[in-house]
């Protein structure tokens, strides 16, 4: 029957050899199965009362594809289908059946980690959440199609959007294709969404100028203007990331660069062909639902028609126009046939009526009337107390930046790209807590039996027996519990004659032979062995009192399996180490050793548990068992456990041979590798692939026999500051080989025996053989440093492997003295080293760029200091959110994303202030706005006038813009503030929503690193979304420059002075793009 949890336990913590095949030296280690922490209660150590919560298992598996007997192609060819062999094992069998057991299981939990496993399961995440980004990818586009009312125009926009991320990728000389670049698809859509919506509001805005040439050219003039300044602060604040000492951040610098400069450039190319192809469709649908009617109901339609062409901003048609249309119809109707029914009937399905244009074109005013009229509302919100809104913000920077001093911590470990509880994090977690177990199962080993026998403790026929362990029902604890320790005995056995009898007493015996086997750990020590042997020879003489006074002198012992005892009725567990004396020959020291021969077997306890042995007797108690009885096992308890235990201390390593057991997981123990003859180039190219990656050293000549013995003395004089506990040296190898071929060390023909050698015993160690000749060759070396560390604890590290390869190189012959150390962990920490130094200097090149580039466009400095302030405070914001709201450890992650979003907030402020700053004083639409605005307030205070009516709008028809006075002070710049909002604020409005709906797909993703991003644009819009609409203008309308400012008008009149140019003469002024007639059109 199967064995409980705890005798189990108790029987794998004294068994010395965990595995049949393993050597003494690794014998004894229940590290490779239960955590670091669990205590067995000998020896030293604290008892402990629970078993284990956890437990590992390791399965290992071996596919042989060659020898080194084969060519390099035949083997690579083999090596290659071995491996996609392997990987189809993983990904149909072994995955599948550990997935399916992690999740049928109830009350226990499975984590699985290996070889091939890792990296399947990172690529099914990889697709999983890849859909996710598609469908967030798609909302967008859908969105887009919504917005413009055109599906044309909305796969024209799609189109113009993703195509600069395969022309960035051409454009781009990368190294390889990275997770980066594939993010760069959802971060295009995020970043450069606003331009889609800022061209298509422009054009809206133009319809009354009528023509399509005068609207394409207003169009890119506002539109383009200001998505260049963006596109351009934007690009540039990518471009930053060339200074990086990282070339993949280099890389998605410059990627990321062009593609939002391909988007712009695409935009101007392909965005006013679509409008106008929208336009065209429109208007040729329109033409084609013209309906017959009669000239009285054609004069009143022209005459409501024009009249709610002037109130909706659309240009009326010509009443002459109409008319022919008209007849035209008519006549269409007449030719058709005298049937007037007929007519009637094909008039009423040509189209929509007029009215039904007419209600059409009511909606589309009425939706765009609501966001102008809460647009205007928010100005005259932020401009009655902007004082307050200013104040409000730089207490809640100063806030957040003591929040960030107080919870900042950055990230000590390789970023985590999983969910915290997923089988790759809290695998890890839990494996943390495991020793190392290296070379667990070598290739051809036996395997482990899936069941034993288990030995009565009585039965002393076990010996000859497979027993894995001696087990017996223990007896309730005496009632005593003194330390005392107590012998029982069996029936004495007797054979006379070939007839065997049982007896209780030692009558007839010519001699006895006394059979003993103690149960206890303290006879491992001689001196209480003699103690105990001593005692008991004492009492075997008053057992057999009258038959023998002599007993033999011979005190040998012999460890056997050990004696699991279980209590029954408490569920007590003991495991005590099992021993069997040699056989005590008690006799008549006259008569000598005769015949009948009598067998006694007795079994010693020390202390008071005891196995329930019926039909035995008490054969004596010791009075003074000492030491033996305090060595006695310790209870364990099959309960559930209540409190983790305090681990016991960790030793320093103990070295035996070339292993020594570390206290690092073996999956989080770092490999070093120390490579002779290949040169590696010391820097790379700022962009694009190394042109030589690597090449075989020249100077390296392994025949020489001090180079032989510069490679053996780099693995024999490992310092112990390396903390290596395993090494692949196949120097020490191949030096034990030589001998047997009858060749010594260092071989004078190192190239032919090193081939000879690898045949032989099927190495596969690392060494390069080209033609022949060893060119090459590396060794392994496995070090008790966690790899999940902080990245400067391992650069210390890596600073005594610098030291120690400086020392032998300098030792060694010029032959072998270029030597290099190599270790996937250096090149980690010290990315994530150059990541977190060069983050001050990216964010001040980031905010330099921006800041020029506003300059640039507004030609104001004061409004980009303003824009520049509004986008610290959005990092200030976004820093805020990571470290205090989503406690999140700062990493390379969290760098990257602050610096790649920290060129996206300053996109909306940046249109805010490009268009606050092309209104001028006299702007006939800011002039135009600010009347309506008047207007709107007047209405409101009027019961029963809705101002968002066209009746109510008639008014305006007649104002003349010539006789308003012009603006000064803050009424001025509430009302280009309140212009440049009305100029974009729907644009924005509808680049968050869409950015934050398609961001809600990341949110359910597995990836890690797909969720945090996801996070970071929410948090990123919305508050970009809050210092546009809100901080900025409460800003502009308390601070903000004059279109004029005399820091602007002293230096250019200065100039002109300087080059002898005065005033431009009245005749001279420029043509403006739009006449008086159109700039005088209604709003």
């Amino acid at each position: 029957e199967m064995l409980a949890a705890p005798v189990l336990l108790q029987y794998l913590d004294d068994w010395k050899g965990a595995r049949f095949d393993e050597p003494a030296a690794d014998a004894g280690s229940l590290t490779r199965y239960f955590p670091r922490d669990y205590v067995d209660g000998t020896g030293t150590k604290a008892p402990r009362s629970e078993p284990p919560q956890s437990l590992r298992s390791r399965f290992t598996f071996s596919l042989v594809y060659g020898d080194s007997s084969m060519a390099s192609d035949q083997l690579s060819t083999r090596m290659n289908k071995a491996s996609e062999e392997f990987d189809a094992f993983i990904q149909k069998e072994v995955y599948p059946a550990l997935a399916t057991a992690s999740k049928e299981t109830k009350y226990v939990e499975v984590f699985y980690s290996g070889d091939g496993i890792n990296k399947y399961e990172v690529s099914l995440a990889m697709q999983t959440d890849i859909m996710w980004a598609l469908g967030s990818i798609l909302f967008v586009t859908l969105y887009m199609g919504v917005y413009v009312c055109s599906m044309p125009a909305m796969f024209g926009s799609f189109f113009v959007i993703f195509a600069s991320v395969p022309l960035a990728y051409v454009c781009t000389p990368a190294a390889k294709t990275t997770f980066a670049s594939l993010m760069s698809l959802f971060l295009i859509t995020v970043i450069d969404v606003d331009i889609i919506f800022i061209f298509y509001d422009f054009w809206a805005q133009s319809v009354h100028l009528g023509k399509v040439d005068r609207r394409l050219a207003w169009m890119l003039v506002k539109a383009g203007k200001s998505c260049l300044a963006t596109s351009l602060t934007t690009s540039l604040s990518f471009f930053a990331n060339l200074l990086s000492s990282m070339q993949p951040l280099r890389e998605f610098g410059m990627f990321m660069g062009l593609c939002v400069t391909n988007v712009f450039v695409l935009a101007l190319l392909f965005l006013p062909p679509i409008l106008v192809i929208r336009l065209r469709r429109q208007q040729r649908s329109e033409s084609r639902r013209i309906v017959p009617v009669t000239q009285k109901d054609s004069r009143q339609s022209e005459d409501e028609e024009a009249k709610w062409a002037e109130t909706l901003k659309l240009e009326a048609p010509d009443a002459s126009q109409h008319r022919s249309q008209r007849a035209h119809s008519k006549e269409s109707e007449g030719s058709k046939g005298s049937n007037g029914s007929k007519g009637s009937k094909d008039s009423k399905g040509s189209g929509r009526s007029f009215a039904d244009r007419q209600a059409r074109m009511a909606a589309r005013a009425r939706r765009d009337q609501c966001m102008n009229v809460m647009l205007s509302r928010l100005v005259d919100c932020t401009s009655t107390c902007p004082c307050m809104i200013l104040l409000t913000t730089l207490a809640l920077a100063i806030v957040g930046i003591l929040g960030i001093i107080k919870t900042i911590e950055l990230e000590t470990g390789p970023p985590v790209i999983f969910k915290p509880d997923s089988n790759q994090v809290r695998g890890k977690e839990i494996s943390g807590g495991f020793g190392s177990v290296l070379g667990l199962a070598a290739p051809g080993s036996a395997k482990p039996t899936l069941r034993a026998t288990a030995c009565e403790a009585s039965g002393f026929y076990s010996t000859k027996r497979n027993c894995r362990m001696h087990w017996c029902e223990g007896v309730d604890q005496e009632a005593y519990d003194d330390g005392r320790g107590q012998c029982w005995r069996g029936n004495v056995t007797k054979v006379v004659d070939g007839t065997e009898f049982t007896q209780w007493d030692t009558e007839g015996c010519g001699q006895v032979k006394v059979t003993t086997r103690v149960a206890s750990k303290a006879l491992a020590d001689n001196s209480d062995y003699l103690a105990f042997i001593t005692q008991w020879e004492a009492l075997v003489l008053n057992l057999i009192n009258g038959t023998a006074n002599t007993v033999n002198p011979l005190r040998t012992k012999s460890s056997i399996r050990p004696l699991i005892l279980e209590e029954w009725q408490t569920g007590t567990v003991l495991n005590m180490p099992y021993w069997e004396l040699a056989p005590i020959r008690a006799y008549d020291e006259l008569r000598g050793q005769i015949d009948p021969v009598c067998h006694v077997n007795a079994i010693c306890f020390a202390g008071p548990h005891r196995c329930a042995l019926p039909d035995w007797r008490l054969a004596g108690v010791f009075d003074d068992v000492g030491a033996l009885a305090a060595a006695n096992a310790t209870a364990v308890v099959a309960t559930s456990p209540t409190t983790s235990p305090t681990p016991p201390p960790v030793s320093g390593l103990r070295r035996l041979g070339w292993i020594a057991q570390g206290d690092v997981p073996e999956d989080r123990q770092i490999r070093v590798e120390v490579v002779f003859g290949l040169w590696a180039p010391d820097r790379t190219p700022l962009v694009g692939p190394t042109p030589v990656p690597w090449r075989f050293d020249p100077m390296f000549e392994p025949d020489d026999p001090w180079a032989q013995r510069a490679m053996l003395r780099l693995c024999h004089n490992l310092t112990e500051d390396l903390k290596v506990t395993w090494s692949d040296c196949w120097i020490e190898t191949f030096k034990q080989a030589l001998p047997l071929a009858g060749q010594r060390f260092p071989s004078r023909n190192v190239h032919e025996d090193v081939v000879r050698w690898r045949r032989s015993s099927g190495d596969q160690s690392q060494i390069w053989i080209v033609d022949g000749k060893m060119r090459a060759a590396s060794f392994g070396f496995w070090c008790d440093i966690n790899n999940r560390v902080s990245a400067d604890k391992l650069l210390k590290y890596k600073e005594k492997w610098d030291l120690y390869l400086e020392l032998r190189n300098s030792e060694a012959s010029l032959t072998a003295s270029r030597a290099y150390h190599s270790s996937q962990v250096w090149v980690g920490s010290e990315a994530a080293v150059a990541v977190v130094e060069s983050t001050l200097e990216t964010i001040l090149l980031a905010c330099t760029v921006s800041w020029l580039g506003v300059w640039l466009f507004t030609g104001d400095p004061v409004l980009a200091t303003i824009v520049l302030c509004t986008m610290l405070a959005n990092t200030i914001g976004l820093t805020f959110f990571m470290t205090v709201i989503m406690s999140w450890k700062i990493g390379a992650i969290e760098i990257i994303f602050l610096v790649v979003f920290l060129g996206y907030s300053v996109t909306f402020g940046l249109h805010m202030a490009y268009n606050y700053s092309a209104i001028g004083a006299d702007d006939p639409e800011m002039l135009r706005v600010q009347i309506w605005a008047r207007h709107r307030r007047a209405l409101r205070g009027r019961t029963g006038v809705d101002a968002s009516t066209p009746a109510s709008q008639n008014s305006m028809d007649t104002l003349d813009l010539a006789a308003e006075p012009l603006l000064v002070g803050r009424e001025l710049r509430k009302a280009r503030t309140r212009t440049a909002v009305l100029r974009i604020g729907a644009a924005v409005l509808a680049s968050t929503f869409s950015t934050i709906g398609s961001s809600m797909f990341l949110l359910v993703c597995a990836l890690n690193i797909f969720i945090r991003l996801g996070f970071v644009i929410v948090a990123t819009v919305a508050l970009s979304l809050v210092s546009t609409m809100f901080v900025l203008p409460a800003v502009l309308v308390l601070i903000g420059p004059p279109p004029d400012p005399c820091y602007k008008r002293r230096p250019r009149q200065a100039i002109l002075a300087l080059l002898g140019r005065g005033r431009r003469p009245k005749g001279g002024k420029e043509e403006p793009l739009l006449d008086d007639q159109d700039a005088k059109a209604p709003l």
